[in-house]
C-alpha cells in the first residue's frame, strides 16, 4: 500500500450527516444549524479522509493536509478549499486532513508524502500553533485513575 501511514482507519469509508462539532447537540448556534441553506454530508474514502478515492497519477495531483477547516467541518464538500483549489486548477486535490490535527500530525503527513510521492504541489493549512499532541498515557490516566476508583 502506498503511504500506509496516510489514512485514519476509525473513518474508512464512513458516511454521515454529522461528525465531530458539526452536530445540533454540540453547535453554538442551533438557530444557524437548522437554517443552514446548503445540504451537508460527511462522505470519507478508503483512507478515512473526505475526499474521493485517490487518483492512479498521484506526483500530478496537488495534496492538501490539514485539521479541520481542511476537513471542511460544517459545509457541503464542494466548498472546501481543497475542492474549490481543484476546480480552479482544474486538477484533482487530494485532501489529507483530520479534525482536530496537530501542526505535529500535519507535518508528519507532509513529510510522508514529499518522501514516497514527491508531489509538484503540497498545501499546508496549519492549525492553532497552541494545539499539540499528548502521550497516550496522559489522556488514558486520569480515566483509568477515575474507573479504578470508582
Amino acid at each position: 500500500m502506498i503511504l500506509p501511514q496516510c489514512q485514519i482507519i476509525s473513518r474508512q469509508n464512513e458516511q454521515s450527516l454529522y461528525t465531530g462539532i458539526d452536530s445540533f447537540d454540540l453547535c453554538k448556534n442551533r438557530q444557524w444549524f437548522t437554517q443552514y441553506p446548503h445540504k451537508i454530508s460527511y462522505n470519507f474514502n478508503s483512507r478515512g479522509f473526505r475526499d474521493s478515492e485517490w487518483p492512479d497519477d498521484l506526483n500530478n495531483a496537488v495534496w492538501c493536509i490539514g485539521d479541520s477547516f481542511t476537513v471542511g467541518l460544517g459545509v457541503p464538500v464542494t466548498h472546501t478549499w481543497p475542492a474549490l483549489l481543484s476546480q480552479r486548477l482544474g486538477r484533482h486535490c487530494i485532501n489529507i486532513s483530520m479534525d482536530g490535527a496537530s501542526n505535529a500530525w500535519i507535518a508528519r503527513q507532509a513529510c510522508a508524502v514529499l518522501q514516497e510521492i514527491k508531489p509538484r504541489h503540497l498545501i499546508c493549512h496549519w492549525s492553532f500553533s497552541h494545539r499539540r499532541e499528548a502521550p497516550l498515557q496522559q489522556i488514558l490516566m486520569p480515566i483509568w485513575k477515575e474507573y479504578c476508583q470508582a
